[in-house]
């Protein structure tokens, strides 16, 4: 094509130098073709051509206004003012159509690439928890991306703070590690690229499991805070280097997004923590003041009825409902209290046995039995009250859920560089899945089993201000009639900010809520 373009033109302007140019640009064109198959970043020879396109016509423009012009200026002036006219003309010319053809180019992209970041932000705003974000998210990348799938790990930033005292590796899974170096890639360009040979370990890892294209977000950083991987596409195209950049930008923008979720999802949480607090903590101290009396009575007359009587009976259940009470009320001040952590060295399989010494007795009543695994986890900077009082009541719950002769299971393990993860599991009745959203609400309950008529509700409300009060998160996933597992993640070291308060006041939980 170009070859016969040149042609023309070279006999209808009669310049012979222009038909000859043709075989040589074929064999430019041809160069470029394969210089950017096998250059890393470039796989769509779409793209190529119009690249070349652009650049020929701008070429093609030049060469032909500044001969035109200076044959029609030669009559007239002086040859070395014509030929200075012509490459001035047609220099301005060119560079005219040059910006005039990428600006419409670049246009398209930035047009694809409004209404991407216009979408995601629409999702953003949408009042969602960060699950169902990611979920909404990785949806709208397949189809915005014809991607057969789409995976999102995202990196909390409390789990990236540096520490000066001991510099951690960058939290990164060992088959991404690479990325903090490239920042992004896919199977052809590291392929092409070579390198050391944990290169050729994420190109298997991403041929294996049908990935696309992975990027990396923030570009550069040794401690991303997302990792975004796209499946391969529909039509089992490379992904090209235009691609690459457009997932990156998107990348980008969904990190931010869910970052200000988590933020927004933190204080308000934080905000309805404290006024629950205080709803608590003023309702606690009036039913303590009203069932004083109660209790003082109940003490004076336990000798006061014979045996077998109504009335022995009667006074047997008050105490019972006083003990519930004076439960409900220790629960009640404690989740009103303000906390800060202490921390210091833990270990924690020392954790694991003071929760299995709270705990034995309950689940000896049930006939539940008790698998505690400590694991490899290294010592934790945490406050090991707190801690214990957090896994005393996952513990009790999971018992309490279960039914005669299971067991419920407790493991510790480290998911990832500077993190712990205590993970609780049962095979109990589990939990509806409309409740799933309200289980950490104060108050809510749907404890009709164990040794208590029914739950008191704050169980899983202190053990999600415990994980918050340390950094961590915690999460639930149940199914009904098959069981369910709470995962608890912590940072092994407080924030580099956090200081250590002063002696701990709080005492280990006698029973779990």
């Amino acid at each position: 094509m170009l070859t016969i373009v040149s042609h023309t033109l070279g006999a209808a302007l009669r310049v012979p130098a222009i038909s000859r140019l043709g075989p040589l640009i074929a064999f430019a064109a041809y160069g470029t073709s394969a210089w950017a198959l096998n250059y890393y970043k470039i796989f769509n020879l779409q793209r190529v051509a119009v690249s070349l396109l652009h650049w020929a016509l701008s070429t093609a423009t030049l060469v032909i206004v500044g001969i035109w012009t200076t044959l029609r200026l030669a009559p007239v002036l002086p040859l070395p003012t014509a030929v200075g006219g012509g490459t001035l003309l047609a220099g301005t010319a060119a560079l005219l159509l040059h910006r005039s053809i990428a600006r419409h180019l670049g246009k398209a992209d930035e047009i694809w690439l409004a209404g991407l970041r216009d979408r995601l932000i629409q999702l953003g705003e949408a009042t969602k928890s960060e699950p169902e974000l990611v979920r909404d998210f990785r949806r709208f990348l397949c189809e915005r991306f014809s991607a057969t799938d789409a995976r999102i790990i995202f990196f909390p930033a409390e789990d990236r703070k540096p520490n000066p005292a001991r510099p951690a590796p960058p939290p990164v899974p060992s088959p991404y590690a690479p990325l903090v170096e490239l920042a992004w890639a896919t199977p052809e360009s590291l392929q092409r690229r070579g390198g050391p040979p944990s290169h050729a370990e994420l190109e298997a890892y991403l041929e294996a499991n049908r990935i696309g294209v992975v990027v990396a977000i923030p570009r550069g950083s040794p401690h991303p805070s997302l990792i975004l991987a796209l499946g391969r596409k529909s039509n089992d195209w490379p992904y090209a280097y235009n691609e690459v950049q457009r997932l990156q930008n998107a990348a980008e923008l969904i990190d931010s997004l869910l970052t200000r979720s988590r933020l927004a999802a933190q204080a308000e949480l934080q905000a309805r923590m404290e006024h629950l607090a205080m709803m608590s903590r003023g309702l606690a101290h009036d039913l303590k003041n009203l069932i004083t009396p109660v209790d003082s009575f109940l003490v004076h007359t336990a000798d006061k009825f014979p045996a077998g009587s109504l009335e022995l009976e009667v006074h047997a259940t008050a105490k019972q409902s006083i003990s519930s009470m004076s439960a409900y009320l220790r629960e009640a001040l404690f989740f009103s209290e303000r906390l800060a952590p202490n921390y210091a060295p833990t270990r924690a399989d020392h954790l694991l046995d003071s929760v299995r010494e709270v705990i034995r007795e309950r689940a000896a009543r049930r006939n539940v039995g008790l698998v505690f695994n400590p694991g490899p986890a290294p010592a934790l900077q945490v406050d090991a009250v707190l801690i214990q009082r957090l896994l005393g009541n996952l513990v009790a719950n999971a018992v309490d859920a279960s039914r005669p002769g299971q067991e419920v299971r407790l493991d510790v393990s480290v998911p990832r560089e500077g993190a712990v993860r205590f993970l609780i599991a049962d095979r109990g009745c589990g939990i509806p899945t409309a409740d799933l959203e309200r289980v950490f609400d104060a108050y809510f309950t749907t404890k009709e089993f164990g040794s208590e008529v029914r739950g008191i509700g704050l169980g899983l409300t202190i053990a999600q201000k415990i994980t918050h009060l340390h950094h961590g998160r915690i999460r639930i996933d149940s199914t009904p009639d098959v069981g369910t597992t709470v995962f608890v993640d912590l940072p092994a070291e407080p924030p580099v900010a956090a200081a250590p308060d002063g002696p701990a006041s709080r005492e280990p939980a006698r029973t779990a809520a």
